[in-house]
């Protein structure tokens, strides 16, 4: 790959990924924002649960100071077997109590300790502007309730009222958790229906005191709102979740699956930016090795003609001594002939693969004759480079395979094995039987290949990154030719190599005893 190409693609691949990223942070947030919606959305849905409940409260407790009215808290019997009965009525109603304005005369249903009256008392002294506003309300004919706590922790209802030209303080103590479970819970569970679950807690003792369904809920899982706590009871709160789940885990789930969903696009994205990274790379490679291939070919041939038209040329100007010298300089015409058309019938043959034309003609072959031809025809080019070449045959059984296409494998095998022997001139070629498999093996000694380029030394127009290799001009499709070729004829081809100390690949060829 190119420098260019590779800036061009780290800028590119930068720019998704910083367009990537800004895309998720954007998702996440948008992901907050429409939590709040929701949350905010349910909050309202509470405040107005919340207000239809206040005002039952209300109402509630308005017919029962309705019904206490006509009691004058003067203690005779009579009004205190009403007070009773009118708390063993409401078990939520722990006492009665009235008392003047200046706490002189203090009425209790039940009998009071002296600690509890004197911090009740200590408490209506404490909220007297507050009891100043309840008897302005009342002077406007409003009856109004107001919740108290003494110092026990005691809940109280307070109102005023007038006996006789008589201002006085009345109160309910109430326990709030009764009044939920008891008055309140109907309600609540028509509200409720199968859509929800509403449940009231307490948020001092930090315990749900009725829910619409029997279940377990910390306070975790009730969505409230700011100001969700009951008119009457202020320590009492009430909260809505979902029938299943609450809208926390709801949320939190949908987050959950849409991050995961981001997650998965931005993987997805990746990979397809390395995707084209890698097919862009491999564009560019195959590309430059067609260059090459066109290159190296260009200099295959002209060797051969350059050859050719030097001997042809000596031959035509009679400048030969002798009969042996002239025969000599036909040998050599022919075998450049040979080599030159061997080159040409390798593109061809090449291309026809590539096109899915190729044809082959499966016929006996004896594997051992065809080694043999094949080494006749390198015959000037070993005696000129100077090589010794030892060539080991066992009897082998006859192949049904194509006699061109193998002999052609072997060609570019042997041919390999010259150019890149370098200064080892040792070539062995032998043929073997390995169980049902015949095999011809070509070794040399030279400069070897490297363990990371084993892999791809099959592959079309591929060329060994080695300058060693560069040094000599190859079209790079006689290995692709030999894997091709193999395949063709039910084989396969083997190469155990190690770094400057040669190469051996083995063309196998499955025996068809019956055919033979």
């Amino acid at each position: 790959m190119t420098i260019v190409l590779k800036r061009l693609l780290i800028i590119f691949f930068s720019i998704l990924l910083i367009s990537v990223v800004i895309f998720s942070a954007m998702e996440i947030t948008a992901l907050t924002e429409t939590e709040k919606e929701i949350v905010e959305v349910y909050e309202d849905q509470l405040s107005a649960i919340l207000f239809s409940v206040n005002q039952y409260s209300q109402d509630v407790l308005a017919s029962w100071i309705a019904a206490l009215d006509p009691i004058n808290y003067e203690a005779t019997d009579v009004e205190v077997s009403q007070a009773f009965k009118f708390q063993t009525d409401h078990p939520s109603v722990q006492a009665i109590f009235t008392t003047d304005t200046i706490l002189n005369e203090f009425w209790y249903s039940n009998k009071m300790e002296s600690l509890q009256e004197q911090q009740m008392q200590d408490m209506l002294r404490e909220n007297q502007a507050l009891i100043g506003r309840l008897f302005q309300y009342l002077a406007a004919d409003y009856q109004k309730l107001e919740p108290l706590t003494d110092a026990g922790a005691r809940s109280y209802l307070i109102y005023v009222t007038i006996h006789n030209g008589d201002p006085k303080i009345n109160g309910l103590q109430i326990d709030p958790s009764i009044f939920i479970s008891e008055i309140l819970s109907p309600r609540l569970q028509v509200i409720a229906r199968e859509g929800m679950i509403l449940s009231a807690y307490s948020e001092e003792e930090d315990t749900v005191v009725f829910t619409t369904q029997p279940t377990e809920l910390m306070e975790k899982e009730i969505i409230t709102s700011a100001a969700s706590n009951l008119w009457l009871f202020p320590n009492y709160y009430l909260g809505v979740s979902f029938m299943d789940h609450s809208l926390n885990d709801l949320i939190a789930e949908r987050t959950r699956n849409n991050i995961i969903m981001l997650v998965i696009i931005n993987l997805i994205i990746v990979v397809g930016v390395m995707l084209i990274i890698r097919n862009v790379d491999k564009q560019v490679r195959l590309a430059k090795m067609k260059s090459d291939f066109v290159s190296n070919v260009s200099h295959e041939i002209r060797t051969p003609l350059a050859l050719i038209s030097m001997y042809a040329e000596t031959l035509e100007m009679n400048r030969v001594k002798n009969d042996h010298e002239r025969q000599q300089f036909y040998h050599i015409i022919l075998a450049e002939t040979k080599r030159l058309t061997e080159l040409v019938n390798r593109i061809l043959k090449f291309s026809k693969i590539e096109a899915g034309k190729q044809s082959y003609h499966f016929t006996r072959v004896n594997l051992n004759e065809l080694v043999e031809e094949v080494v006749s025809s390198f015959e000037f080019h070993l005696h000129e480079g100077g090589f010794e070449i030892e060539v080991t045959a066992v009897d082998l059984p006859d192949l049904m395979v194509d006699h061109e296409s193998v002999a052609t494998a072997i060609f570019n095998l042997l041919d390999n094995a010259i150019k890149y022997s370098e200064t080892s001139k040792k070539i062995q070629i032998a043929t073997g039987r390995k169980q049902n498999e015949a095999f011809v093996q070509v070794k040399d000694f030279g400069i070897g290949i490297p363990n990371n380029e084993k892999k791809r030394i099959f592959d079309k127009f591929y060329r060994v990154e080695d300058p060693l290799v560069h040094n000599t001009k190859g079209s790079g499709l006689g290995l692709n030719l030999v894997y091709e070729i193999a395949m063709a004829n039910s084989g396969y081809v083997t190469l155990t190599s190690k770094l400057g100390e040669g190469a051996t690949f083995s063309l196998f060829f499955p025996i068809n005893e019956e055919s033979s």
